[in-house]
């Protein structure tokens, strides 16, 4: 990990360096401290889809900052944390600049659009980025569903109940993470054609592999001892916790909203604290945003992408 002063200038290259577990301990500071909802600012996604999306971070100025990408499809991640922001996007223009791109900055959030537009003008061009806005829901709501909105998932729920009176629902640790691996492989042959599952696989298994050392948590629904479902998440900030992965066998009736209300359940005892949850985005995937859709989020994270408008 490099640490870049604010003196920075076109003559001083980034040294970008792929994310690694051990970067850990000094991004976290800079994510407790924005204590966002966001789960772009989340090690653990960073981490988890360094493959898919060629991840790579390093700290300028105070600041985390996360690159990803690559030719003319490379961005920088808003960058988070206390130091000052104007050296840090001068950098990054440079950095984009010898990689012969335009800057742009992906997942600003609104509170980060306040700093954006007061230090720079009418210098970005801004895009509403709605297949990559989180869906953040009302944990009660989540581990309740009460109300006439969330009947349908009640009666999904009451079926696997009726149907499947030997079942348990246990906190995923290292020792039961191959219950999930079997659930995962049922899962990947149903969908060996789509080849966006094989990327998920791979990041799935990266959080397996790594389980205790991000921090994550998780649980196993089974029917008489066998795994039908697994569920992974972590808290993101004070009150919010995120679901990176949620499976289950498609033949099995209400495997879904079971495992969902279970998991919140689960870490609302353990921390009282938790207030909202965030099932993360859709990515603009008609049948993820039906599904994100039907649990009726409090409201959607929105985000926007900035491009440097060189004129």
């Amino acid at each position: 990990m490099q640490c870049i002063s604010s003196n920075v200038s076109c003559t001083t290259a980034i040294d970008w360096s792929p994310i690694e577990l051990e970067d850990r301990a000094w991004f976290m500071p800079a994510a407790e401290f924005e204590n966002s909802q966001s789960a772009d600012f989340c090690f653990s996604s960073n981490y988890m889809w360094a493959e898919r999306h060629n991840v790579r971070m390093t700290l300028i100025h105070g600041r985390a900052v996360v690159k990803i990408g690559i030719g003319d499809d490379t961005r920088y991640v808003c960058p988070i944390g206390p130091g000052e922001l104007q050296p840090i996007v001068e950098a990054l223009k440079c950095d984009a600049k010898s990689d012969g791109n335009s800057l742009i900055i992906c997942a600003v959030t609104n509170e980060h659009m306040d700093e954006f537009n007061t230090l720079f003008p009418g210098k970005f061009e801004i895009e509403t980025t709605r297949d990559y806005f989180d869906y953040i829901y009302s944990a009660e709501s989540l581990a309740t569903l009460s109300g006439r909105k969330l009947h349908s998932k009640r009666n999904h729920i009451n079926s696997f109940l009726s149907t499947y009176a030997d079942w348990s629902f246990e906190a995923l640790t290292s020792d039961n993470i191959e219950n999930c691996k079997e659930v995962l492989g049922t899962w990947q042959k149903a969908h060996r054609d789509d080849k966006s599952i094989w990327h998920e696989n791979a990041a799935i298994h990266r959080a397996f592999n790594a389980f205790n050392e991000l921090g994550l948590m998780g649980g196993i629904l089974k029917i008489e001892g066998e795994p039908v479902a697994f569920t992974i998440g972590e808290m993101i900030n004070s009150d919010t916790l995120c679901v990176h992965f949620e499976k289950a066998l498609s033949d099995v009736n209400g495997a879904f909203p079971m495992v969902n209300r279970e998991f919140v359940r689960m870490v609302m005892e353990l921390r009282p604290e938790l207030k909202h949850v965030n099932r993360e985005d859709d990515m603009g995937d008609e049948g993820l945003r039906q599904a994100k859709e039907s649990y009726h989020p409090e409201y959607l994270l929105e985000k926007y992408t900035l491009k440097w408008n060189n004129l």
